[in-house]
């Protein structure tokens, strides 16, 4: 039975492929060969079509935002709109060992010597400038110090003078304490003379003592 029901399903596939090759036959190029459509599997038209329709029904709600870039910036603009330049003489620092066989034939010895000449007398005359006012510069510094020292020793000198004088009138000070002292001691002994003198009889008595200050 099993072989029987294997022998049914034969002829339902024949029947596949014929009408396959049936819908195909005005594509196909000769007879029994089928084209290069029929080897597309049949799902791929039916799964371009799902995605064409899927692409068409997205609705947008907001568009996104773009990242502002280092592009975006006008400072790197500008610097973008500066047209390259070469240098004058085409050469590297960095990289010594290439050299243009063309910089010897351009460069000219004559006016690069004149140039260094000219920086030789310029530095020269300015040298000798700078050494004259270094030397009058000098000479001042020493008028100053001289200046300097001799008024130092005026006002040592008038130092000295007025210690001399304060000393003296320290002693003027001294005087005119014991001056003070002298005159309080005297007016003490003028009340002790008017009190005896008060104490002696009427006939035995002094005339009153005045003391007057010149």
């Amino acid at each position: 039975p099993k072989l029987k029901n294997k022998n049914l399903k034969q002829p339902l596939m024949t029947r596949s492929r014929s009408t396959g090759l049936g819908k195909n036959k005005g594509q196909s190029q000769g007879s029994g060969k089928l084209s290069s459509n029929s080897k597309n599997p049949p799902g791929s038209a039916s799964a371009a079509l799902g995605r064409c329709t899927k692409a068409h029904n997205i609705v947008v709600v907001k568009s996104g935002v773009r990242q502002s870039g280092p592009e975006t910036d006008p400072d790197i603009q500008r610097l973008q709109s500066i047209p390259m330049f070469l240098p004058v003489m085409r050469g590297t620092v960095n990289l010594p060992s290439h050299r243009d066989p063309e910089i010897l034939e351009r460069l000219q010895p004559a006016p690069l010597r004149a140039l260094c000449l000219k920086m030789q007398a310029h530095y020269a005359t300015r040298a000798n400038d700078i050494a004259a006012e270094q030397t009058d510069i000098v000479q001042k510094i020493k008028e100053t110090d001289g200046e300097i020292n001799r008024l130092m020793a005026g006002l040592t000198d008038n130092q000295k003078r007025y210690a001399k004088y304060a000393e003296k009138l320290s002693k003027v000070h001294d005087v005119s304490h014991q001056v003070k002292k002298c005159h309080m001691l005297l007016g003490q002994t003028l009340e002790s003379l008017n009190t005896l003198n008060n104490l002696l009889p009427l006939e035995d008595r002094l005339e009153p003592f005045v003391w007057t200050a010149s």
